[in-house]
């Protein structure tokens, strides 16, 4: 007779032997396992050096190039309304050809209302009806702390190095204006002169 491989009685069969102590894997072989694999794992990983961050530069570079942002966005916003740079003394009507750079036409050109050739008043909304463009006072630079802006002749470069005697210098000319102070910026390391 053959034996019955279906039976688990049957006494011809291998019987299987239970799993004794020493074949079994305990909780505590797998723990150190995953210690092992750990310890191999934070060597594998090079040590990094992360540098301090210097936030007081990150707020004065972040802070600058908001204020420089502001000032780019109003003077373009003058030139859309007046077909002109802010700085220059008021044109005639029609005209847009204006006078000589100003300082003072500059600042009066960004507190007050003007007309279409840049003639300013701080009284008379009705007849002035283009800006204020800076409803709260002059742009200051938040490095130096100066709101003054040092105006440039249409032929007058740039100059090489900041002279911190001004809050920004402006090219009414080209409507290019950037911060007259020393720094660095700690995001990009360029010269907040040449931001």
């Amino acid at each position: 007779m053959q034996p019955d491989s279906t039976n688990p009685t049957d006494p011809t069969l291998p019987t299987p032997s239970p799993k004794n102590d020493r074949e079994r894997v305990r909780p505590i072989e797998y723990a150190l396992v995953a210690i092992v694999a750990g310890v191999v794992g934070v060597m594998a990983v090079p040590e990094l050096d992360v540098p301090k961050t210097d936030m007081v530069g990150m707020a004065q570079v972040t802070q600058l190039q908001y204020q420089m942002g502001n000032y780019r966005d109003v003077i373009e916003s003058y030139r859309a309304d007046h077909k002109v740079y802010p700085g220059y003394a008021y044109g005639q009507r029609g005209a847009w050809l204006h006078g000589s750079i100003s300082g003072t036409d500059f600042r009066r050109q960004m507190l007050f209302g003007s007309t279409e050739w840049g003639r300013t008043s701080p009284t008379d909304p009705g007849s002035y009806p283009f800006g204020p463009y800076l409803e709260t006072g002059m742009i200051k630079n938040p490095v130096n702390g100066l709101d003054t802006v040092w105006l440039l002749a249409d032929d007058q470069d740039f100059p090489a190095e900041p002279t911190g005697t001004t809050g920004w210098i402006y090219r009414p000319a080209t409507g290019e204006i950037i911060a007259n102070c020393e720094g660095v910026s700690v995001l990009t390391g360029v010269q907040y002169f040449d931001l």
